[in-house]
């Protein structure tokens, strides 16, 4: 390996205790310019008792850090089971990525992004394989997974224009080098239905209910835009009101930006009726200014 391309080593900071540790930050990922920022789960225990994600820039210095809410819980295959079985469940996808990438990959395919998988061996490719099918068996058949993952070769990794693409872009370790999806970093709901599913043991059962989930988001989604259809404006509260009261649940804006989310991905020819959503305090702003 070059002195160019040579792994980095990288000063991590506990942002709880303070407690440090040099990682290892793959030379061909610190290369790629277009990289804006690299996303790495540090787990407990490799430098403290915390979990959290640390922000690392294309030149090795760490950017900030974030406190990690999501604790998945699971019970890891054992190489038995792997040997005999030649597929990859969730326990497998958190195992082998963490936390935060898995999230990350489930929001991808929940909401219709293409998932580049980087590596430098050929055999990766029966695990992007495994991937889509895992996603595959675990969604609706009306939210499509359509092979959305694929592998992307170190060498091919660096010739791609990063900030131009909207890909989830990631390795098989779970370092996470672009997001297509800009300042959301919210994964609640994924982490509700991944938490919900590995309670259950028996896979074609967590599967349905992963089902189920996703079908009450879309049921969500199509209320919405059943009411945007009868109503040229409808203004944020009430909409978020209605869907409370639809559906008995607590909806907040994040419900909304959610089910907004969804739309404009997965029901993309009825998405312009979202123009119809309103901010009521903005409305009345732009009132004020033409009186």
């Amino acid at each position: 390996m070059t002195e160019q391309n040579a792994d980095r080593k990288t000063l991590i900071v506990c942002p709880i205790c303070q407690a440090q540790k040099r990682f290892e930050i793959p030379g061909y990922v610190l290369k790629q310019e277009s990289v804006d920022i690299i996303k790495i789960q540090i787990h407990n225990p490799s430098v403290c008792e915390h979990d959290f994600v640390t922000f690392v820039d294309h030149t090795g210095k760490v950017r900030g850090y974030e406190l990690i809410d999501y604790q998945l819980q699971f019970t890891s295959r054992t190489g038995k089971k792997h040997s005999t079985v030649d597929k990859l469940f969730l326990e497998d996808l958190l195992e082998t990525l963490g936390n935060f990438a898995t999230l990350n990959v489930f929001h991808a395919f929940l909401f219709n992004y293409r998932v580049l998988i980087i590596t430098g061996f050929a055999e990766i490719s029966k695990y992007v394989d495994l991937l889509n099918d895992l996603f595959a068996r675990v969604f609706p058949p009306d939210v499509p997974v359509n092979d959305l993952a694929r592998v992307i070769d170190q060498k091919d990794f660096l010739r791609l224009n990063v900030a131009e693409t909207e890909h989830l872009i990631l390795d098989t370790n779970g370092l996470v080098t672009n997001s297509p999806w800009g300042d959301w970093k919210r994964f609640d709901f994924e982490n509700e239905v991944v938490k919900e599913a590995l309670e259950i043991i028996e896979a074609k059962s967590q599967a349905q209910l992963i089902q189920q989930q996703i079908g009450k988001l879309r049921k969500w989604a199509e209320y919405i835009l059943a009411d945007l259809e009868k109503n040229d404006i409808v203004y944020e509260k009430d909409m978020i009101r209605k869907l409370g009261a639809e559906f008995g649940i607590k909806a907040t804006n994040y419900h909304l930006d959610l089910c907004k989310l969804f739309i404009a991905r997965r029901i993309s020819e009825k998405a312009l009726l979202l123009g119809r959503i309103r901010n009521k305090s903005l409305d009345r702003l732009r009132e004020g200014l033409w009186l």
